[in-house]
Formats: C-alpha cells, sequence, structure tokens
C-alpha cells in the first residue's frame, strides 16, 4: 500500500496523487507484467533502510516529494540507460512503469535535478546494505571476484588544454575584469574577446575559482613531473591541465583520442550479478588500486576474497607483494591480454 510506508521517522511529504486504490493505478498495475523490473526494483527500495535520506529534508515550506517513491523511478531510469534527470522529466508523464513507481507524481526537471543530486552521500550505504542482505541470505559467498576497470570521458573539451603559461594568463585576465567591475569602471574594449572569458561578474566569479583549482592540480602535476625520471620527464610546458574539469586524467581513450578521462573500477563477483565495490579515479592506469578496492569490498560485506581475476594492468609487484600478505590467489595474465 503506498498509504502504509514501512520507514521509520517518515516526515511530512506530499501524498501522491495516487493510492494502489485509484482507478489510473490499477490500470497501469494489470498491464504491468509480474516480472516487470519496476515490480522488481519497488519490492528492492522497500527493503532498504531510507531514513538518512528522509532526515536530510529539512520539513520546512512547501512539503517534498515522496522520496521514496522518486528513488524507484531513478533507479528504473538508471538501469534502462536513461541517466539525465531531463529525460526522467518526459518518463514521467509518459513512461506506463515510471508512472506506476510514481503513483501518478509528476515531478519537474529541477526537482529531478536537485533528488540526483541529494542522492550522491547515500549511494554508498544502500549499496553496503544490499551486500549485507546477500550475505545474509547466502545468495554469494564473496569469495571469487574480478576486477577491471574503464575508462570515461570527463565532461570536458577535449581540445582545450592549457599549459602553465597560459594557465596563468588567463588567472591574470579574469582577475582584472572583476577589478574592473569592482571598481564600476567600463571594462575595456579589446579587439576581439575570448570566447573562453565570462562576461557577468558572477559568472568571472566562478571561473576564478575553477581557475584556481586548475593551477592547484597543475602544481600537483609539475611536482610529480620533476619526480620522475630524466628519460620520462617531460618538458614543463608540456604539462597540461583541462581548465573545465582540472582533477581529470588527460590520456588516450580506447578509440584513441587524447581528451579528459576518468577511470571506473568495478570489483565484481563471480558467483552472483554482484558489484562488490566500484570507485572512480582520477588517473589512466590501474597501478595500486587492487588493494584499497578490496579493503572497501571488506568494509561492506566482511569478508575478503580467496581469488582475484584480473587483466594485464593489474598484474605488478604491488599487488603480487599485497595479494600474498592477504591470502589471495591473483591470477593475471603477465604484460599481455593475450
Amino acid at each position: 500500500m503506498v498509504d502504509a510506508v514501512p520507514l521509520a521517522g517518515m516526515r511530512e511529504f506530499a501524498a501522491p496523487p495516487w493510492t494502489n486504490e485509484s482507478e489510473q493505478w490499477q490500470a497501469l498495475d494489470e498491464r504491468l507484467p509480474a516480472d516487470h523490473l519496476a515490480r522488481r526494483l519497488n519490492r528492492a527500495v522497500d527493503m532498504l533502510d531510507l531514513n538518512a535520506l528522509l532526515e536530510s529534508y529539512l520539513g520546512v515550506g512547501r512539503k517534498a516529494l515522496r522520496p521514496d517513491l522518486l528513488l524507484k523511478a531513478v533507479l528504473y531510469e538508471m538501469q534502462n540507460k536513461r541517466p539525465s534527470p531531463a529525460q526522467w522529466a518526459k518518463d514521467v508523464r509518459e513512461s506506463e512503469p515510471v508512472r506506476w513507481l510514481l503513483f501518478g507524481m509528476e515531478p519537474s526537471r529541477a526537482r529531478l535535478y536537485d533528488f540526483r543530486d541529494r542522492l550522491r552521500p547515500f549511494l554508498e550505504e544502500w549499496n553496503a546494505q544490499v551486500l549485507q542482505l546477500a550475505m545474509e541470505l547466502d545468495l554469494t559467498s564473496a569469495s571469487r571476484v574480478a576486477l577491471d576497470s574503464s575508462s570515461v570521458a570527463a565532461h570536458a573539451s577535449r581540445r582545450q588544454f592549457l599549459n602553465e603559461e597560459r594557465l596563468q594568463k588567463r588567472r591574470q585576465l579574469i582577475d582584472e575584469r572583476l577589478q574592473h567591475l569592482e571598481r564600476g569602471e567600463a571594462v575595456p574594449k579589446e579587439p576581439k574577446q575570448p570566447g573562453w572569458l565570462a562576461e557577468t561578474e558572477s559568472g568571472l566569479r566562478q571561473q576564478k575559482q575553477r581557475y584556481q583549482r586548475a593551477a592547484e592540480v597543475m602544481c600537483e602535476r609539475q611536482e610529480a613531473n620533476a619526480r620522475r625520471g630524466s628519460s620520462k620527464r617531460k618538458p614543463a610546458d608540456k604539462v597540461l591541465v583541462s581548465p573545465t574539469d582540472p582533477e581529470a586524467a588527460l590520456a588516450r581513450d580506447k578509440a584513441n583520442v587524447f581528451r579528459p578521462l576518468y577511470t571506473v573500477q568495478l570489483l565484481r563477483d563471480l558467483d552472483s550479478p554482484l558489484i562488490l565495490r566500484c570507485h572512480v579515479l582520477t588517473q589512466n592506469n590501474d597501478n595500486g588500486v587492487l588493494e584499497p578496492m578490496i579493503e572497501r569490498m571488506v568494509d561492506n560485506v566482511g569478508v575478503k576474497p580467496t581469488e582475484v581475476f584480473v587483466d594485464s594492468g593489474y598484474v605488478s609487484l604491488w599487488h603480487l607483494e599485497f595479494c600474498s600478505q592477504a591470502g589471495i590467489t591473483l591470477y593475471g595474465p603477465c604484460q599481455e591480454n593475450d
């Protein structure tokens, strides 16, 4: 029953337009197959402890929409490879499974973006709850796992990289423009306005913060470059950073395109469909990844694996030494994935 929420500490949220007695909801329910993904997700979310999410609402002003129902719809959309709140805003009106999950709620695009951002602090704990329940039900022993990674493109231009000199020139130009605006002076006209430069004071302040972070990352990269051996050290002016996503690693993707990247690490259970641990890194290799991934897996499920399967990128002296000390057998090709 939508009216009987089995969650301790449920605050006063806005009631959805329908209950399970509503004709509109019953019509959708009749058309939804018994084994449909929406039904499985509905049952799964009901098993989670969502009290931390509920307590994140202040309980003032206009009543918030039911977060448990929103979560069910968001998970359904993600499972259908629709990760954008802009897509969700369309589906809350047009997708029958989504409307069934939401009991007729039609949150706006802005509300869906806000809800997506609100979820971030709770995802890891919910994943741990699922894994602990799977262990209690003997769905897996978590003894055999596979570790793999995949590069994903950052939301940043692959054509706008700066070296230290160009970065400092841009920071100086931003500061000069802000000083003129703060003194109420007219901004000097230039023959050609830089396309990257914000026009408003608020935009310039945001750029100032972002470029400050880019300068910090540049300093870290210059220091790391200086520590390399002479044969592997780059000229200082060849050390680059992306001003729109400074933390992203700059490397070639699988299509051999040089661009800002993140690396997603996945620790998969080989005896069930479960993901035992995932992590996003700002590096373009698998160095030093195995140990922290195993440690975080232990935090989630309480046990460490006995066998780990990897590709050649993980077969290193560092990883072999860790596995030997932890009593883990590491399987992987040496040097080549042939």
